[in-house]
């Protein structure tokens, strides 16, 4: 789990924060479903109250469903909205848009009280395969953030497989764009060569970020006030 601040640009939002705290949580489940109780565990410990913007990446997420659930993302996003409480699931499409279309949430699986009481209001997604993110962020912060845009980079079997690569979820906070990475790269000591070809082709060819020329010519990297790039890197 990371915590970091972000310092913002906030010109021309004379009522913005001036910094936000940021949490970044990984988990490699490797295609065993959680529960109720090791997912509360892990949020409850990591994501503690506090922060602006909360991003939980997860990776190997294939296994048999035993909820009402439709696939492995829906039900990763119940167990994340059973735990930290009232979450609303934001269908955002490829590419920029300042528009948030909201759906009504997922059930909960259960109707105990949720285990952590985060104000959580929104909640972005990215999917490829087994590889899933959600950004999530207080209801405090949701006025000021816009230009969301959501991308995915497959480095797997022959470069296009899924069960390896990056989800991608970037956004404006203010005048502070913020970009998140959620990556599953090759396992194994000798893969250190092919990890960071990787880690290179995900920079490369992820679209997020690129709104104006000059933008798209730069690296991933440069693209953004802060990137975070995490999940299960194996190294």
């Amino acid at each position: 789990m990371l915590e970091a601040a972000a310092v913002l640009s906030t010109h021309s939002h004379v009522h913005a924060p001036s910094t936000i705290h940021v949490a970044c949580c990984t988990w490699n489940v490797g295609n065993c479903a959680p529960d109720e109780a090791n997912m509360g565990a892990w949020l409850v410990e990591n994501c503690k109250p506090g922060a602006d913007l909360y991003a939980v990446g997860v990776q190997e997420a294939n296994y048999r469903l035993g909820s009402a659930a439709s696939s492995c993302a829906e039900h990763m996003l119940q167990l994340i909205k059973r735990t930290v409480g009232d979450v609303e699931l934001v269908k955002q499409a490829r590419g920029a848009s300042d528009a948030w279309a909201r759906e009504p949430p997922p059930p909960l699986l259960s109707k105990r009280p949720p285990l952590l009481l985060l104000p959580l209001y929104s909640a972005l997604q990215a999917s490829m395969g087994q590889i899933h993110l959600f950004v999530f962020c207080t209801p405090k912060l949701r006025p000021y953030i816009s230009a969301v845009e959501v991308d995915t980079e497959a480095t797997g079997i022959a470069g296009v497989g899924v069960n390896k690569g990056g989800t991608a979820i970037s956004l404006y906070v203010c005048s502070t764009a913020l970009c998140f990475v959620n990556a599953h790269l090759a396992a194994h000591q000798e893969k250190t060569p092919q990890r960071n070809a990787h880690v290179l082709e995900i920079q490369r060819f992820l679209k997020v970020g690129r709104s104006t020329p000059a933008e798209a010519r730069l690296d991933l990297s440069n693209r953004f006030g802060h990137l975070f790039f995490f999940g299960d890197l194996n190294y």
